[in-house]
């Protein structure tokens, strides 16, 4: 980054002029070379040929010249060509693509020098003449430039054998390279500046469209991608077009194009002396302009500089070096197709002043980047050597032409404030060292209402008055002029940036311009960034893998700036502070249950160019979001439910899991899992992406029984278990049957144990018993419809045995009763539903009834239709209504459901539902192991649950059996 204080001593004027390789031409006109800044030495002349390409050879000196990281002067260098004659024009000459050559020349200072070419449709207007590194001193450089003569119309023999017969000039403006880069447009402070919501400046990141807004009213406008908003690099003139440049760009044009490029323009009746700007006899506000001949007629006239009209033209104080006022749309447009610039738009009037971002602006921020610090001319009394090229204050810390009471009315000279005593502020310069930003003359824009305006266009080398768009619509002024007040002087005011100009034509004493170029075909590659996976909470480094590179120059030092793209959303945003080569970002959130993708973005900014590579950024989301995951049947062994996936370097731990039981570090596999596996355990998973942070839950592994009409085991190892049990769902056309019974307890055991599980089978329209005790169906005698079976009673026993066998009846302490059966039909045939079967119990069975409102009685812990067996449902006879059909069958249950036996008049009717029953269970009575009740709820065997209850009717399908371990 360069300095701010590097104004001081080295920074002088840096302006162009022109010198003819025949001096005939201009001899009785043309200024003294020594009163130039930039200067050539010697004739500009053809020094021979390679094949039909001419080799032109100058030699450019200029003082105090710099290259930094970012930011550079160079000569913007151009030739013009004519034939001999009054009657021919001058011509462009467009050199060569490559080939040129540049060698220090004696008095030069520190290295050599590099150029690049200034090109419009693919033909090379001009070179910029650059140091090719980092250094600063006087430059003394011969160029041999490289001319090729196709389509020209000349050949080598036009030149003469002395190769003097074409006239060759050279043109050299200076210009200083305004870097790619953000900056801050607008400070939210000043009249009609731009501004976010009215408060806050503009970061502008890219040269993509936008919508701009400004304060005070201005409409938003929106700008194509083509409009220069200034992120690109561009050279623009260090100066103000000063009077000279003026004179010798009329010098090189037509009569026609003369006549429409100044006020004044009666040459025929003009004499030498007289001034083409303001009052034709007295020079107006400091322009000294003047008309000096016209040959013969209708040829093009000459002109000069005579400021002093005291002493001859081209005296030392005729005002060549001073600002060129009086311009108009026209005159800037014609000007920079001539030279082969363009244009300079507002948003790039605004970069030029405007420091590296992320500074922001101060409000009110004049060009040298602070709200204070003017220090204005006051009269031509506060100037020395007033109209030389030597003029400057007579007090080194004036900094500013400017002000409503300002008696100098007119431009100073160019670059006048910069002295070896001065710093940025002392000399009125942007960071970038263009100078006169504020004040002197307004600087001609093409305003944001130039909504397309190319940035990529420039002049061709030839005169074009119309080049651009020629409606005063699109331009303004912005930066104050000489008789400016303090706000007009602002950086970002733009109270005359729109609506300023009634005509093209129109001259004002206080406009002047200058000319800009943007550089493009500059391979710049971005590098190589990559990203990673992490998690919410988390710090990560995005780290470099290869830095961009300018193969073009690769001594360029890059300045770079990153920027996210968040889940879900549809553009990048710029990351605060963020300057570095990696980033450090921590700001991740992902509340989802999948991974989310974060696109991180760096932009590679050099001088020339920028370019940007992207890398994803993986978030996990948190691996899971519950405290407690259960598992069923899961042997031999399974993975543990996490939203991880394939989370890279993850690791798991399993805690307070049985002895042979284990989980795979890498994977979260947990083997060693047995039919009999029932147990709980803490499992934690953390990942080194997600450094410091770790998640642990409880693992909750059960065994669940389903109806397979066989009796089912466990081996259950010493520990506490909850045990549950639901009955099996009656069986019963149109969703008569009753559904099943819940029973559940809590039971531990002190040492293995083995239980003994008969799941009870769902009832259908069937007359059999089903699995568990349901009683089957009853036969309709009309064959209109059987009864629903009885729902099967799910048991947990002690004793291996048929779920019908007696002992093995005794031994359960735990049953959950099955719904009774349900009556087919409403009667006599009527298809819709008939009596539905009673609820499965419960310390109760659920009541049934019969077409005659009779009730069936469900059953209870000492009675039923058989222990642990119900009743089939009773066949018809059909005596009358409603006795038609068969009969629903009672639920199996601790004690079977009962049916109603009556085969009269409506005695069609469900079964009831069996009983449950739980081991130590306030309400239940256990029998001994002889089948005798003993008054108490505790099973003799010992097994005693806690916490125990039951619920009738909750089951609807076949019946199941459940063990898991109590989980603390």
């Amino acid at each position: 980054m360069k300095k701010f204080i590097r104004y001081a001593g080295w920074r002088y004027l840096r302006r162009s002029w022109v010198f003819l390789s025949v001096m005939v031409l201009f001899s009785v006109f043309s200024p003294p070379v020594s009163g130039n800044n930039i200067r050539m030495d010697g004739k500009t002349r053809v020094i021979g040929f390679s094949g039909d390409t001419a080799v032109i050879e100058v030699y450019l000196r200029w003082d105090n010249s710099w290259r930094d990281d970012f930011n550079w002067d160079a000569a913007w260098v151009f030739f013009k060509f004519k034939k001999r004659g009054l009657e021919n024009p001058w011509q462009h000459a467009y050199l060569a693509l490559s080939g040129h050559v540049l060698s220090p020349a004696a008095g030069n200072e520190a290295g050599g020098y590099a150029y690049m070419v200034g090109s419009n449709a693919g033909k090379v207007n001009g070179l910029y003449i650059m140091r090719e590194n980092i250094s600063e001193g006087n430059v003394s450089v011969r160029l041999q430039a490289k001319w090729p003569l196709a389509g020209t119309g000349l050949s080598k023999s036009d030149f003469g054998e002395a190769l003097n017969e074409i006239y060759v000039a050279v043109h050299a403006i200076e210009m200083v390279y305004v870097p790619y880069g953000s900056y801050y447009l607008g400070d939210a402070y000043s009249n009609k500046s731009f501004a976010v919501g009215g408060t806050e400046a503009v970061v502008i990141d890219s040269e993509s469209a936008l919508t701009l807004s400004a304060k005070n009213g201005m409409s938003n406008v929106s700008l194509s991608a083509s409009y220069p908003k200034g992120y690109a690099g561009f050279y623009i003139m260090k100066y103000e077009t000063s009077q000279e440049q003026y004179a010798e760009f009329l010098n090189s044009l037509t009569l026609a194009q003369q006549k429409a490029r100044v006020e004044n323009n009666d040459f025929a009746n003009m004499q030498r002396g007289d001034y083409v700007f303001g009052d034709l006899k007295t020079p107006s506000c400091r322009n000294g302009i003047v008309f000096i001949e016209q040959r013969q007629p209708n040829t093009p006239a000459v002109f000069g500089n005579n400021l002093n009209s005291a002493n001859d033209l081209f005296s030392a104080d005729d005002g060549q070096t001073l600002a060129c006022n009086y311009m108009s749309v026209e005159d800037m447009i014609a000007y920079c197709s001539w030279s082969g610039l363009r244009p300079m738009s507002e948003l790039e009037y605004e970069k030029a002043c405007r420091r590296f971002y992320p500074q922001e602006p101060d409000e009110g921020e004049y060009a040298w980047n602070t709200n204070n610090g003017i220090n204005r001319l006051n009269g031509l009394s506060d100037l020395n050597y007033r109209g030389d090229q030597r003029e400057q204050a007579l007090s080194y810390l004036k900094n500013v032409n400017s002000g409503t009471s300002n008696s100098i009315n007119g431009p100073v000279r160019c670059g006048l404030f910069a002295t070896s005593a001065t710093n940025q502020t002392q000399a009125g310069a942007t960071y970038w060292a263009v100078m006169e930003m504020s004040g002197n003359l307004k600087e001609l824009c093409a305003n944001v209402n130039y909504t397309n305006l190319d940035g990529g266009s420039c002049g061709a080398g030839v005169y074009n008055s119309s080049l651009w768009y020629t409606s005063t619509h699109y331009y303004g002024v912005r930066g104050g002029g000489f008789n400016s007040a303090d706000e007009l002087l602002r950086t970002s005011d733009r109270t005359e940036a729109m609506n300023y100009f009634t005509s093209v034509t129109q001259r004002d004493s206080t406009v002047g311009f200058r000319g800009v170029y943007n550089l493009s075909g500059i391979e710049i590659k971005g590098g190589k960034i990559q990203g990673d996976t992490t998690c919410p909470g988390n710090e990560l480094h995005i780290v470099n893998i290869q830095l961009p590179s300018c193969p073009d120059f690769p001594d360029m030092r890059f300045q770079y700036n990153w920027y996210v793209k968040k889940p879900g959303e549809a553009k990048f945003d710029i990351i605060p502070d963020a300057t570095g080569e990696s980033l450090v970002y921590n700001n991740f959130v992902n509340t989802g249950s999948s991974f989310v993708t974060y696109q991180f973005k760096r932009t590679g900014i050099c001088a020339v160019g920028m370019a940007e590579t992207v890398t994803n950024v993986y978030i996990a989301p948190k691996p899971w979001t519950i405290s407690l995951d259960t598992y069923t049947n899961v042997y031999p062994s399974f993975t543990v439910n996490s939203t991880w996936g394939n989370m890279p370097q993850a690791h798991w731990k399993l805690d307070n899991a049985p002895a042979g039981i284990s989980i795979a570090a890498d994977k979260g596999v947990v083997s060693g899992l047995t039919s009999n596996s029932v147990f709980w355990a803490d499992v934690t998973v953390s990942s080194d992406k997600c450094p410091g942070q770790s998640w642990t839950k409880k693992l909750e592994i059960r065994r669940e029984f389903a109806y397979t009409g066989y009796q089912q085991s466990i081996t259950l190892a010493a520990g506490q278990y909850k045990m549950e049990c639901w009955g099996a769902r009656g069986g019963g056309g149109y969703n008569t049957g009753g559904y099943g019974g819940y029973a559940k307890g809590e039971l531990t055991l002190n040492s293995g144990e083995t239980f003994y599980i008969h799941v009870g089978q769902k009832g259908k329209i069937a007359t059999a018993t089903t699995y568990g005790g349901g009683g089957g169906g009853g036969v309709s005698n009309k064959g209109w419809g059987n009864g629903g079976q009885g729902g099967g009673a799910t048991d947990i026993r002690t004793v291996n045995s048929s779920w019908s066998d007696a002992t093995g009846l005794r031994s359960r302490i735990m049953v959950a009763g099955g719904g009774g059966g349900g009556q087919h039909y409403a009667g006599n045939g009527s298809y819709k539903a008939g009596q539905g079967g009673g609820t499965g119990g419960g310390l109760y069975g659920g009541d049934a009834r019969a077409n005659n409102g009779t009730t069936v009685s469900g059953a209870t812990q000492t009675a039923g239709y058989s222990f642990g067996t119900g009743r089939k449902g009773r066949n018809s006879t059909c005596p009358g209504a409603g006795s038609c059909e068969g009969n629903g069958g009672g639920g199996g249950g601790y004690y079977g459901g009962r049916i109603y036996g009556s085969t009269g008049v409506s005695s069609d009717a469900g079964g009831s539902g069996g009983s449950g029953f739980v081991s130590g269970m306030s309400g239940c009575n256990a029998v001994n192991a002889s089948g005798s009740h003993t008054g108490s709820p505790n099973h003799y065997s010992g097994y005693i649950f806690t916490n125990c209850s039951m619920s009738n009717g909750i089951n609807s399908e076949e019946g199941k059996a459940r063990i898991s371990p109590v989980v603390p």
